[in-house]
């Protein structure tokens, strides 16, 4: 069974977020390099050639550990897992068939074809599903 997730904006780490935005949303990026010299380095993530830099965003290593906890909290890490073996998650009764014909468009897509679903060209899904996988783990070694 499926546990409860409380709504985004009742959830602890939401919360969280929004105290710490209050004390950071005045810090100028100039400072925030200054005060950290590797910033530029050690905000950054890397996963299957995909390379992310928010050193240049307004955070701290409070928010990255703020927005972790607020994955977690969401049940992303069992979504992550339910979209790479292809399980239909049931987040809402809404939009949950065109979830199940998506869900089975992409893993009935052989790995070096294309395909077109409602007019949308999906490409090869050969690494994206690794992508999905390793993304995180990546964020949260940093």
């Amino acid at each position: 069974m499926t546990k409860q997730i409380a709504p985004l904006t009742q959830r602890q780490a939401w919360k969280a977020l929004e105290a710490h935005y209050t004390s950071i949303r005045e810090f100028h990026l100039r400072k925030l390099f200054a005060d950290d010299p590797k910033r530029g380095e050690r905000m950054t993530a890397e996963a299957l050639g995909l390379y992310l830099d928010y050193s240049k965003n307004r955070i701290t290593d409070e928010t990255l550990k703020l927005l972790l906890q607020l994955a977690e909290e969401s049940g992303l890490r069992e979504r992550i897992d339910a979209i790479a073996t292809v399980r239909r998650i049931r987040s809402s009764p809404k939009g949950s068939r065109r979830k199940r014909s998506l869900s089975s468009s992409l893993s009935t897509s052989t790995r070096s074809s294309p395909k077109v679903l409602s007019g949308t060209l999906i490409p090869s899904t050969s690494g994206v599903w690794s992508w999905v996988k390793c993304w995180p783990n990546a964020l949260s070694r940093n």
